[in-house]
């Protein structure tokens, strides 16, 4: 049987992509840059 990976592309496009003028999806993008800048993940 082949085997697949699943890529979860939520954080890195909320990263990447304009900021929004919707509130939710602005406000997504601000605690996922947040998150990014504060984690120590590697």
């Amino acid at each position: 049987m082949k085997q697949s990976i699943y890529i979860e592309t939520t954080i890195p496009s909320y990263l990447t992509s304009r900021k929004s003028t919707d509130a939710i999806i602005a406000g997504r993008q601000a605690v996922t840059t947040r998150w990014w800048e504060t984690e120590d993940i590697l």
